[in-house]
């Protein structure tokens, strides 16, 4: 659930600075200049669809958290007597 989280948080981030990510320049081994420039409307939709992923693994999370504690909790009753 708290990596599901930090993906949220940081894809949230990135999608209100997908314009300095859009693009990637740099000098090749010649000398050379090369650039890269990606769409930024693209990296939004990216960016707001590994929110929605990360929402359902929380939910996933929450959910198996719900199923599994109270199986620990009667294991652990079992143990103590």
């Amino acid at each position: 659930m708290i990596s599901a989280f930090f993906k949220i948080l940081s894809n949230v981030i990135f999608f209100f600075n997908t314009g300095s990510f859009s693009s990637i320049a740099w000098y090749d081994r010649k000398g050379n200049y090369r650039q890269i420039k990606m769409n930024e409307s693209t990296l939004s939709f990216l960016a707001l669809i590994q929110v929605c992923f990360g929402y359902l693994c929380y939910k996933q999370g929450k959910l198996t958290k719900l199923i599994f504690a109270p199986i620990l909790a009667e294991y652990r009753q079992a143990e103590s007597g």
